[in-house]
């Protein structure tokens, strides 16, 4: 349960590192992000996870044709 998982997080990075990281506005954000982007991408009772992460672009769960990964990395990288 989620006492279990916060005892593994404390093991990996200390108590003090979690703590802060859990008052963090950055990781609260982030959260947030997630959990509005699974509700956008969940269709069907399936969840659509991002698959590649670009600079601040999520791409889920995929792109829809190879040109717009292109563009995506294009845009991302300035590659022409």
């Amino acid at each position: 349960g989620a006492g279990e998982a916060r005892a593994f997080a404390e093991g990996l990075v200390g108590a003090g590192r979690l703590a802060e990281a859990m008052e963090s506005q950055w990781i609260y954000e982030r959260l947030l992000q997630t959990y509005e982007l699974f509700g956008r991408t969940s269709a069907g009772g399936q969840g659509g996870i991002p698959r590649f992460i670009c600079g601040e672009q999520w791409v889920v769960p995929e792109a829809a044709s190879a040109e717009e990964l292109v563009g995506l990395l294009a845009s991302e990288f300035g590659i022409r």
